[in-house]
Formats: structure tokens, C-alpha cells, sequence
């Protein structure tokens, strides 16, 4: 929608901008978590691995069927071609294990990862309303949108549903959940939260991704396949799988006192 700031692309500030909303948070919940600031360090390295590198390798392949990949082009200019895609792909399987190996309390990080995500979520599809990318398909709804000629979107001109907006506040609504969740359920509730959090992402975005353009009469994307992976998965979980995901995460909690590798913290 405004795709230029003073000759900067705004999807770049914005972008930065949620990073540096991952890192403070990262620092700050963590820290009153008792987990050491080394451990906020390695989450946002891996933040930056999985929204740059990792999501442009897989916009590549899957989304540009691999006609030009950062291995055809191992350049930073490719990074600033654009296109980047499912970074929650990579990232939320990391941070699962990421307790396990650097004996980190569990249930603390995930609470933690619960709560920071979905407002940086947030905070990166406005950047995608500005630049124009992400878009959704077209409508005469009262709150339909037009993107300007200067926007990533082809149709310039064409009243679209304002999905980037959807897709923005959903995450809020999810973090307000978990907020609650968390306050009310207490510590019997937090080995939950990230998972609670996962399940209702997956869920929003699934139900969301039905108002893209260009389905090719595909009864679901790919994504959304994944999306509803994961929302099963959950389910399964939250309901089946809550003593064994307790006893897992709780002993990995009380194992922390007891072991100690270089890069631990609590």
C-alpha cells in the first residue's frame, strides 16, 4: 500500500522492525524466565536463518519451482529479488528441540516462544500490506482494498480482500488466548501454551489461505495441507497426548538442574 519510505522499500523497515520486536521480547521474557541471555542470542540467530535464508531457499523451490535459486544466484542481490515463504516451517521444529539439546527448562522457553510469536507474526504481514505482496483475492466487500500501481500486486486497480490484515490480527487474537490461557490455567496450563499457540495459527491461516487468488482449482494448497498437519497434530496432542507431552517436558524441566552443557542456562 505505501511501498517506498524516503526511497526504502517499507516491506524492509517493517521487517526490521519485527526483528527488533523478536529480539526485545526474546531478551525480556526470557530474562524473567531465569534463562540466560545466551539462549535469546541463539533464538534470533535462528529468527534471521529461518525468515532469510531458510524462507528463500524455500520460496525457490517450492513457489518458483526452482527456475532461480539462491544456489543459481549466491549473491546477496538475490535476497533483495524478494519472494520469501514458510519460515514457521523451519522454526517451529527447532525451537521444539531446542530445549532437548541445550537443556533449557521447556516448559519455560515454549512458554516464552508462545507468547512472543504471534505478535511479530503481526507485525510482518504489515509489511506485506505495504509492499503489496501476500494479497488476497478479489471482492466488492465494503472493506475491500485497492493496491497503487507502485505495489507488488498485478492487478493494480482491482478491490481485493485485505487478507494481509486478516492474517495480521488473527496472531492478536491468538496472543490475547494465550495471555488468558496462561493467567488462568497457571502451571498447569504452560506445557500447553506452545502448542495451544501452533494449533490456532495453523487454523487461522488455513481457513485464511481459502481467500487467495490463483487456487488453479486446487481444493488446497500446499500450505494449507501442512496447516492442517499441523492443527491435527495438536488436536491429537491436547487431547490423547497430554500426560506423555507433560512427563516429556516436565522431565527435561528437572533435568536442567542436574545437567549442565556449555551453551545451558538456567
Amino acid at each position: 500500500m505505501y511501498r517506498h519510505v524516503h526511497g526504502i522499500e517499507s516491506y524492509a523497515i517493517i521487517q526490521v522492525m519485527a526483528l527488533i520486536l523478536f529480539a526485545g521480547l526474546a531478551v525480556i521474557l526470557l530474562r524473567r524466565s531465569n534463562i540466560r541471555l545466551r539462549h535469546a542470542i541463539a533464538l534470533v540467530v535462528l529468527y534471521i536463518l529461518c525468515n532469510f535464508v531458510v524462507a528463500k531457499l524455500l520460496f525457490d523451490f517450492v513457489k518458483a519451482d526452482g527456475r532461480h535459486t539462491l544456489f543459481d544466484h549466491p549473491a546477496f542481490a538475490h535476497f533483495l529479488e524478494g519472494g520469501y515463504w514458510g519460515w514457521p516451517i523451519a522454526f517451529f521444529p527447532c525451537v521444539l528441540a531446542y530445549p532437548f539439546v541445550f537443556r533449557v527448562p521447556a516448559v519455560s522457553y515454549y512458554r516464552v516462544i508462545a507468547l512472543m510469536v504471534s505478535p511479530v507474526f503481526a507485525v510482518q504481514k504489515v509489511a506485506c500490506f505495504c509492499a503489496g505482496c501476500c494479497y488476497g483475492c478479489e471482492t466488492f466487500l465494503p472493506w475491500a482494498v485497492v493496491f497503487p500501481d507502485d505495489s507488488v500486486y498485478e492487478l493494480r486497480g482491482v478491490p481485493i480482500h485485505p487478507l494481509q490484515i486478516y492474517d495480521a490480527l488473527l496472531p492478536l487474537g491468538i496472543l490475547i488466548v494465550i495471555v488468558v490461557a496462561d493467567r488462568v490455567g497457571g502451571e498447569s496450563t504452560r506445557p500447553f501454551l506452545l502448542p495451544l499457540m501452533v494449533g490456532l495459527y495453523a487454523l487461522t491461516r488455513f481457513g485464511t489461505e481459502f481467500l487467495r487468488p490463483n487456487r488453479d482449482g486446487a481444493t488446497l494448497l500446499l500450505s494449507q495441507w501442512l496447516e492442517l498437519g499441523a492443527v491435527l497434530g495438536v488436536a491429537l496432542l491436547l487431547t490423547v497426548g497430554r500426560k506423555p507431552w507433560r512427563r516429556i517436558v516436565q522431565t527435561t524441566e528437572r533435568s536442567t538442574v542436574i545437567a549442565a552443557p556449555s551453551l545451558t542456562g538456567n
